[in-house]
């Protein structure tokens, strides 16, 4: 089995249709994603109808959660205005499709016993990082007996053997270098692989105006 797995979006529209772009060149056909898909007003809606129209597996991240709920606690002017604007242009379809989100999915697929989630297995408030201690690893995996546990939520990839159980994190979307990554899953070679791959989806946007010209 091969599938793909995108961090944190933050409304970055064209990464992540280069990055979608690139995935269905490669004929990869599963895509996990693991929340926080909005960022700011602009670019939140054409994210989320891009994720439901080519069929992205999602989470609820900890700041879409954020956004939407209704029990939120109390935040600045400034950040609850920004809110309400995001949520405005979403319009209640796609603010209601991120409330219903799950933050943690667990499903079966080729016989694997997989677990997507937002932060640790139980609770969006304590990332897995890849300075995580290894004992904090081996208790998570005890939460969830899987055999691949996807998280969500930490700015840096990684991915870790822990006795039976790999751990992947694709870290954010977008990177200091102002590249767009994802981390490829491989459970067709031994040991099982989650490889990181970084694409330039400014100059891909660049060589594509250009051949439209």
């Amino acid at each position: 089995m091969i599938f793909a797995v995108i961090g944190d979006i933050k409304s970055n529209f064209s990464g992540l249709q280069a990055l979608l772009d690139n995935l269905r060149e490669r004929g990869i056909q599963r895509v996990l994603q693991t929340g926080n898909v909005c960022g700011g007003v602009e670019n939140s809606r054409e994210c989320l109808a891009l994720l439901r129209e080519r069929s992205v597996v999602c989470v609820q991240g900890r700041e879409d959660r954020a956004l939407v709920s209704s029990r939120r606690k109390p935040r600045q002017n400034t950040a609850r205005q920004n809110d309400d604007e995001i949520k405005s242009e979403l319009g209640s379809s796609n603010v209601e499709y991120l409330h219903n989100l799950p933050r943690k999915r667990m499903f079966v697929e080729e016989g694997l016993r997989i677990v997507l989630c937002h932060g640790a297995i139980n609770s969006a408030q304590h990332m897995l990082t890849r300075d995580t201690p290894m004992p904090r690893f081996r208790r998570e995996r005890e939460i969830a007996s899987a055999d691949i546990i996807v998280c969500g939520g930490a700015p840096d990839p990684f991915v870790y053997h822990v006795d039976q159980s790999m751990f992947v994190c694709p870290g954010a979307m977008g990177d200091e270098a102002g590249l767009v990554r994802y981390s490829l899953v491989d459970t067709e070679v031994t040991p099982w692989s989650a490889l990181s791959i970084s694409i330039d989806h400014v100059r891909d946007v660049k060589q594509d105006q250009e051949a439209a010209q």
